[in-house]
């Protein structure tokens, strides 16, 4: 029985503080070549995205922004995710966005200065928006801890027991 729990906790603590690490390795990393993370909330563009998914995005100047991409921008409701349907060239001032959320009938107008970059979604990662939601609350941030002191304490005091069997012996 022993024989089991000991791979088994080993994997879980290794996992545990793994894959926060790559995560944020990959955060961090991403965010220096100019992308970054969002949270999808919503169902104005299901089937494509569905609430709660991350979507990976990267910040292109407004003029390399073509219809099909989907780009988020920030409206009157706060920030949207829309699918970009057409972008119209304003003289001296930028560009008109005209976008549509994929499960929307209408469409919206977001003007953006030609100076301006705007997130441009690259990839989908599904879930892990509310994953991620739920590690930046302190109850996550908190739980997320305790576990991992539960887990190295319990992996260390299974070494030191082990450890007094073999100096016994």
């Amino acid at each position: 029985m022993t024989n089991i729990r000991r791979p088994l906790l080993r994997g879980s603590l290794i996992g545990l503080l793994l894959v926060p690490t790559v995560f944020a390795c990959l955060v961090v990393g991403s965010f220096f070549f100019g992308y970054r993370f969002i949270t999808a909330h919503g169902t104005s563009m299901e089937p494509t995205l569905r609430d709660g998914d991350m979507i990976w995005v990267k910040n292109l100047d407004v003029a390399d922004v073509k219809a099909g991409d989907i780009v988020t921008l920030h409206s009157s409701q706060g920030w949207m995710t829309h699918r970009v349907i057409d972008v119209q060239p304003i003289p001296q001032e930028g560009y008109l966005l005209v976008t549509k959320g994929d499960a929307n009938w209408i469409p919206e107008e977001s003007e953006v200065g030609a100076d301006e970059a705007v997130p441009v979604s690259v990839a989908r990662i599904p879930v892990a928006g509310h994953v991620v939601d739920f590690l930046g609350s302190m109850f996550g941030r908190a739980l997320l801890i305790g576990i991992t002191v539960t887990l190295v304490a319990i992996w260390l005091r299974r070494r030191r027991i082990a450890h007094g069997e073999k100096r016994k012996e």
